[in-house]
């Protein structure tokens, strides 16, 4: 998709822009092409199981080489993000997406780190669907 070198331009050239997604046919693609991550190769792993495998497929996208994409609700997205920070730390860029297409809309790209900072800084914001996107070990 040429329009992934176009989107990773303007998030890097002109952040002040708002870049607003056309709805397409989920949540995770409406997401993904908002980032400028690779949209190439992805997994996307669903809603991540609460305690039995979630702690595997944190290893996975850990060392993964391309992107990983998973919903998460508004009760575990704190525990998710502090999970990414601890594993990924300021070396990785994820996405958090949240009320896709909704007056609330709102999309997050930086470090794990620095994501999962401005929502402890911003708790009103712990609310609605969100979608979490991360991005590859080698960008």
């Amino acid at each position: 998709d040429p329009g992934v070198k176009l989107i990773a331009r303007i998030r890097s050239e002109l952040p002040e822009v708002t870049l607003i997604p056309i709805p397409g046919a989920s949540a995770l693609v409406t997401a993904l092409c908002t980032t400028g991550f690779s949209g190439n190769q992805f997994t996307f792993y669903g809603f991540l199981p609460h305690k039995k495998g979630r702690s595997k497929i944190f290893d996975t996208i850990e060392v993964a080489e391309h992107v990983a994409v998973f919903y998460e609700s508004p009760h575990r997205l704190m525990k998710t993000l502090a999970e990414l920070s601890k594993r990924l730390g300021g070396d990785r860029t994820i996405g958090v997406a949240r009320e896709l297409t909704k007056i609330y809309e709102e999309i997050v790209i930086n470090t794990a780190e620095n994501v999962h900072q401005y929502f402890l800084d911003n708790p009103d914001h712990v609310r609605g669907e969100f979608v979490i996107l991360v991005n590859t070990t080698s960008s």
